[in-house]
């Protein structure tokens, strides 16, 4: 999106008072008025930058594949005010922001997935700027390094190097976290999120919390306008974010008692997921959504990992279906074209896909007994087959069917950990591993992107990858991830600057250190006592899915496509011919004004197939007495 329709939606939120009417505003200011016959058949171009997805893959926009080796550092969702608890020790190593994101790095992180909750964005920022002790080089050195090089840890070759070759950031003044932001805890959280971009890393953000914490996930409007205010104002503060951000919509909805299906008050996970992924998606086309699954506490999958579709399992365990939210989502222009519905007197031409940007990923959680409390499908055949149910069987072969046809989803690994103490908790990591890398005997896809839980000591049952006092590294786990160890020979790819393979992860050329904030903050919102009753009814998913109760599916769509549209900078073309021809006059005057406004890319494509590396994202509709009536129902 062009920069100053973000600016129009950062105005216009602030002045709405409801959150119909925020939800309003936002869809207002990504209206294309000069679309004036509701044309509803665009064109993207996918582009070389960016996210994308292909043949169950995470790919960048020229098709190489991208892989995520993440870490989770929380404290923005805990009333902590920043990434993990920088009041620690006594010096930079464990105290200052920058040098612990160095040694991120140099532990051959490339991602971080960063917490946080509405609700804790209004609490008060903790001081963090104050002065610390500058560890000593050697100190820091030691800070990534096994204490004894020799001691072999893993068998995999070393890099031959006998310290980092990257320098660690200097404490100007001798203070730590010298720029972090002290006016809101919102404010801190973007300035971080622009600081990770900046140093070359890619960014989740993480809506991560529980019903007894910040519970605006009930308000779906809320939920909707929070989140996109959020990724208005990152992007306005990082431009360079685009193409380097992914958004986990809710860690683990079980924790909100949420499932596939509405529940009482609650509206249907899929329903919330949709309604964020249509809003955000034009802000941000090269970004990718993290999905997780609900509803399989019966088959102990209680902790992302729910998305069972297998009826005989639903009916004998008691499980939610994902089967609607499915096929809702492969509809979706955030998901490529795959059915086409026309009205009557309407003649669509459309050319095969090429290039289209999938930007859904499937982000299971998976943990042993310490964290699960489970006492089965926790290692070997019966974990392996656990995890074929509930999403592994959707990341190959045919993955979901429909009468539209077969699609394979991705996925990563959106969280695992153990304190390895114990032999379940050994072979039940061993059992993770070796389903992640294909080893386990089934057809799913191997699984080679992950997000480990987490960088901090202080989380329950899994420990973290730094020891108790938040500076020593448990290298242990560390090698866990590398591989050739006697847990998992291949590991899980991970590259330690001590190792050979290891690649340094460079800041991003050109970009200034993040400005002091000057955002207003337009979250967190206040949630309604409960879910309108006219979005639970308003059709559902897959009927067109028209959320929030506002209007029939065809306006939705319309509404839809038209926020789609404003992507002129990946390139906006016509792919419909409509009859009659004083359709097709209206339209092509229509294609006039919008391309001398710049909103299509080059020319419309009446004449021949559009040009490779473009893909098709809607439909059009019939012509009718009030104009071109719309439908929307597969896009691309």
């Amino acid at each position: 999106m062009l920069l100053e329709e973000r600016a129009k939606i950062r105005h216009l939120i602030p002045k709405a008072s409801t959150a119909s009417q925020r939800l309003s505003a936002l869809r207002a200011s990504l209206d294309l008025r000069a679309l004036l016959t509701g044309l509803a058949v665009v064109v993207t171009s996918a582009g070389t930058q960016g996210l994308t997805t292909k043949a169950g893959t995470i790919q960048d926009g020229a098709g190489n594949h991208i892989v995520f080796k993440g870490i989770g550092w929380f404290g923005f969702n805990t009333g902590l005010t920043y990434p993990g608890d920088l009041s620690r020790g006594t010096d930079s190593v464990t105290r200052d922001f920058r040098t612990i994101v160095w040694r991120i790095k140099q532990l051959g992180f490339n991602a971080v997935r960063l917490p946080f909750t509405f609700a804790h964005f209004a609490d008060v920022p903790v001081a963090t700027n104050g002065s610390c002790d500058a560890a000593p080089q050697v100190a820091i050195d030691n800070g990534v390094r096994p204490d004894d090089m020799d001691a072999n840890l893993t068998t995999l070759p070393a890099s031959g190097k006998a310290t980092p070759q990257e320098a660690p950031p200097s404490l100007p003044g001798g203070a730590c976290n010298v720029g972090m932001p002290s006016m809101s805890t919102r404010d801190r959280y973007i300035w971080v999120v622009k600081y990770l971009v900046d140093q070359g890393l890619y960014v989740v953000l993480d809506f991560h919390s529980f019903r007894n914490d910040d519970n605006i996930v009930y308000s779906v409007q809320d939920f909707v306008a929070a989140w996109a205010g959020l990724v208005t104002d990152v992007l306005a503060a990082a431009p360079e974010a685009q193409g380097r951000l992914l958004f986990d919509v809710v860690n683990e909805p079980d924790g909100f008692e949420l499932k596939w299906e509405p529940t009482g008050e609650h509206a249907a996970l899929g329903d919330i997921y949709i309604g964020v992924m249509d809003l955000l998606y034009p802000l941000c086309t090269t970004c990718l959504f993290m999905v997780e699954g609900t509803g399989a506490t019966n088959i102990m999958a209680n902790w992302g990992d729910g998305f069972v579709t297998d009826a005989s399992i639903i009916n004998s365990a008691g499980v939610s279906d994902a089967t609607p939210f499915l096929s809702a989502v492969i509809r979706k222009v955030y998901h490529g074209l795959r059915s086409v519905e026309a009205g009557a007197g309407a003649a669509v031409l459309l050319w095969p896909l090429r290039g289209c940007r999938y930007a859904v990923v499937l982000a299971p959680h998976i943990y042993c007994a310490g964290v699960s409390l489970s006492t089965t499908s926790t290692s070997g055949q019966a974990l392996y087959s656990k995890l074929d149910t509930t999403f592994g069987y959707l990341t190959a072969n045919n993955g979901f069917c429909t009468n539209d046809g077969c699609h394979v989803f991705p996925a990563l690994v959106g969280e695992f950990g153990s304190t390895l103490q114990g032999i379940t908790e050994t072979d039940c990591m061993q059992g993770i591993l070796a389903y992640m890398n294909g080893e386990d005997g089934s057809t799913h896809a191997r699984i080679d992107s992950f997000f480990y839980w987490s960088w901090q000591p202080d989380s329950v049952g899994t420990g973290g990858l730094t020891q108790d006092n938040f500076r020593a590294i448990n290298f242990t786990k560390i090698s866990m991830l590398a591989g050739g160890t006697w847990l998992s020979t291949p590991g899980l790819g991970l590259r330690p600057w001590y190792l050979a393979g290891y690649v340094e992860i460079a800041p991003l050329a050109g970009i200034s250190p993040p400005p002091p904030p000057i955002l207003a903050a337009t979250t967190p919102v206040s949630a309604p006592a409960s879910v309108p009753a006219s979005y639970l009814q308003s059709g559902g998913i897959g009927q067109g899915y028209a959320p929030y109760g506002q209007g029939s599916s065809t306006t939705q769509s319309a509404a839809y496509t038209a926020s789609s549209a404003t992507l002129s900078k990946q390139g906006v073309i016509a792919v419909a011919v409509i009859v009659p021809l004083a359709t097709l006059l209206i339209v092509g005057a229509a294609l006039h004004i919008a391309a001398k406004r710049g909103l299509l890319c080059h020319r419309p494509a009446f004449a021949g197939a559009p040009p490779e590396g473009a893909c098709a994202c809607g439909v059009a509709g019939k012509p009718t007495a009030a104009g071109v009536q719309v439908r929307v129902d597969a896009t691309g």
